[in-house]
């Protein structure tokens, strides 16, 4: 019975304690602060083989500091994107984590196809949008 009375008290303290604590839980917002492209423009290889263009995006939160773990999507309407250094197949959609220096990076294919596209990076609301030309060989 004493030692649920003391339990008890201690309930009471830390309870008291925490309805005291008028600190609001602020939740951390990141965003994109840049996207590069290694080369905006590629040209197709016939035969079969695939022509890649890294995409670096650069993740940052409220105070402008690299941000590790955010979640960043790639997605493309012309071409295919896969995480730099994954094995998984390349698709119009790439969903990765980005580094401890804040960095997400896709390798961009062209699919035998010419035209301009658009690749979207989105961190929750902020999008940012880089294109990529592919042009047919001469």
């Amino acid at each position: 019975m004493r030692n649920i009375k003391l339990l008890l008290g201690i309930f009471l303290i830390v309870l008291i304690f925490s309805a005291c604590d008028n600190r609001s839980l602020e939740i951390e917002e990141y965003s994109i602060d840049n996207v590069i492209v290694e080369q905006d423009t590629i040209v197709i290889i016939p035969g079969g083989s695939q022509e890649a263009t890294m995409i670096t995006a650069f993740i940052v939160d409220d105070d402008g500091w690299p941000a590790e773990n955010v979640d960043v999507r790639f997605q493309t309407d012309l071409g295919k994107v896969n995480a730099f250094n994954s094995a998984a197949a390349p698709g119009l959609i790439a969903d990765l984590r980005s580094d401890v220096e804040g960095k997400a990076r896709v390798l961009f294919y062209e699919q035998d196809v010419a035209g301009i596209a658009s690749v979207d990076v989105i961190v929750y609301e902020d999008i940012k949008t880089v294109q990529v030309t592919i042009v047919e060989p001469e």
